[in-house]
């Protein structure tokens, strides 16, 4: 059933009963390790003012669906790795919010749950970006004269992911990194200088090549 699958996914990723790692106690770490005011409601309770929220619980529920998106970043169909790029993308922007949030309320001081998810995530989607970028590259140096009948017909009949498909894959990868750039107040810099440049200027140059032939 599709209760049972997921409790497998979520055994074989180590996701605990409430949607994070079992090692770790997330919604505790939130709270108190900032200087932000111990809350214990959803932030949906308008009777009480002195409730302020920390969305530590929103937090938790966000990087349980980042985590299983990242799982199915490597599902063999590239349609649900698609999907799973708005999902994600989604996900940032979300816990950029709750950054901002805490950041208006509490100052420059305040935890910003985007950081740690970026760090965490990060790493399978660059993986994913770079084996596509490849498989582009490729793509490109091979013409339909230089693959053989049998290449041509496993073409035709979908059997790989196609070049569009491909494409359509990559600019989603690549939105990511864009919305990271924009709300990660700096943090993600770095990675896009040492991970995502050097994919783009190689796609440029293969772009200015083929321009001049």
């Amino acid at each position: 059933s599709t209760e049972e699958w997921l409790r497998r996914l979520d055994f074989e990723l180590g996701i605990g009963p409430f949607g994070h790692t079992e090692d770790d106690d997330f919604e505790e770490e939130e709270i108190s390790n900032s200087d932000e005011p111990e809350f214990h409601g959803t932030g949906c309770n308008d009777n009480d003012d002195n409730d302020i929220p920390s969305f530590a619980k929103e937090t938790v529920a966000i990087n349980c669906i980042l985590s299983r998106c990242s799982y199915f970043m490597y599902n063999a169909n590239l349609q649900i790795q698609i999907s799973c790029c708005d999902i994600i993308l989604s996900g940032f922007q979300s816990l950029g919010k709750i950054g901002s949030f805490r950041k208006m309320r509490y100052g420059e001081a305040s935890s910003n749950p985007l950081l740690p998810a970026i760090a965490e995530f990060w790493p399978p989607m660059i993986t994913r970006l770079r084996s596509t970028s490849s498989s582009l590259l490729t793509a490109k140096t091979l013409s339909r004269s230089d693959l053989s009948i049998g290449q041509i017909m496993a073409t035709d009949r979908d059997e790989a992911p196609s070049r569009k498909g491909l494409e359509i894959f990559m600019s989603k990868l690549l939105e990511i990194a864009s919305e990271l750039c924009l709300i990660s107040d700096g943090f993600f810099v770095d990675r896009f200088e040492n991970d995502v440049y050097p994919i783009l200027y190689k796609h440029l140059g293969d772009i200015l090549h083929g321009r001049a032939g």
